[in-house]
């Protein structure tokens, strides 16, 4: 559904595929019960999908449709376009470390173990952004994607990434935010602007703080 937020897109529906060794009718229950939930909270019905035996395996595809005929991308981004996010970036990395240290009253398990995607604010800038993507393998490298997408650099001013721990938050994953381009005369308060997209497809991470992080995050392969 994340993904979906990041193309500007109304999610409708989903499928699901299981594979499982187990015939454990308990670990079944529990899962239909999760999925059941998550299917409620959003209003996306479950229309089909498949069920077999191996090595677990699940497979979800959620299927959108745009609000209106534009469909955000990642190769859309125009320099001098402010680069933006809508949140602290860090909350799903401190909710994995609490968990890790069973600090179970800590307010960030929930934005690890059940993160929101930003479907609200896909609807919002989706007529008014020129590029985007979520953030969940990392804020620089995904916003390194789109740049690159896009054929463009940036400057990103670390100094105004609102983090929860420490600046090497902003190449943890697991936020579910959406990093996003628009035209400066569209920004508003709603959103964190944390550089400006430019011609050269140099990417500047600047700091006046002495912030030295590099651009990294997950790799899928």
């Amino acid at each position: 559904m994340s993904d979906i937020a990041a193309m500007g897109c109304n999610p409708l529906a989903f499928s699901l595929s299981v594979t499982s060794p187990s015939k454990d009718r308990v670990w079944f229950e529990g899962f239909a019960k999760g999925t059941q939930e998550i299917s409620n909270q959003f209003k996306i019905p479950l229309i089909g999908g498949d069920l077999t035996r191996g090595p677990l395996n699940i497979n979800v595809i959620v299927y959108g449709s745009p609000y209106k005929k534009n469909i955000l991308r990642r190769d859309g981004a125009m320099p001098g376009d402010y680069i933006c996010i809508s949140k602290e970036v860090g909350r799903g990395a401190r909710g994995l470390k609490d968990l890790q240290d069973n600090i179970y009253d800590s307010p960030y398990i929930k934005d690890y173990l059940r993160p929101l995607p930003k479907v609200e604010l896909g609807r919002k800038i989706s007529d008014i952004a020129n590029a985007c993507i979520d953030t969940s393998d990392g804020l620089l490298v995904d916003m390194h994607k789109m740049l690159k997408a896009s054929n463009c650099g940036g400057e990103i001013y670390l100094d105004d990434i609102p983090v929860i721990s420490d600046i090497n938050d902003v190449n943890a994953g697991d936020d579910y935010d959406l990093c996003f381009t628009i035209p400066s005369n569209k920004f508003c308060d709603d959103f964190i602007k944390i550089g400006v997209v430019s011609e050269s497809i140099e990417i500047k991470l600047i700091s006046n703080k002495g912030y030295d992080v590099d651009i990294k995050g997950y790799e899928h392969f």
